[in-house]
């Protein structure tokens, strides 16, 4: 069983940042199907959850930030997905899959409403970034 599942997850992030004017965004990439989702893959068993997560942001939403220790668990027909809150501090013009994918910041209850899968929707309306970032 424990093969099974590990096989059955997915690592990635939530990525997001605080507005100014207070309020926070959340950035969605569009899915091969071309829905809004999260930035998520599958575990690469060298570099660990944490890096993981952090490659999918990088390669899939072309962003870098601060993961938090902690993960949001949300599953997703019969998948686990893992999501690192992940404070973004640098934004890439150019990132691997570009031509593949679109991004765009939207306030976290906009999110809430456009994101392509129940379980997402769900963990994002519980989601409270204010807990993580420290």
């Amino acid at each position: 069983i424990g093969q099974a599942m590990r096989r059955l997850s997915k690592w990635g992030v939530i990525p997001y940042r605080f507005l100014k004017k207070g309020g926070v965004e959340v950035l969605l990439i569009t899915t091969k199907s071309k829905k809004w989702g999260l930035p998520k893959g599958n575990m690469i068993r060298r570099l660990g959850p944490s890096r993981t997560a952090l490659i999918e942001a990088y390669e899939e939403a072309g962003v870098a930030g601060k993961v938090s220790k902690e993960t949001v668990q949300c599953i997703h027909k019969n998948t686990c997905l893992y999501l690192y809150p992940m404070l973004v501090t640098k934004v890439y013009s150019c990132w691997p899959e570009d031509s593949k994918r679109s991004r765009k910041w939207v306030k976290l209850s906009e999110a809430t409403k456009i994101i392509g899968r129940k379980g997402l929707r769900k963990t994002l309306k519980e989601f409270s970034p204010e807990e993580f970032s420290t």
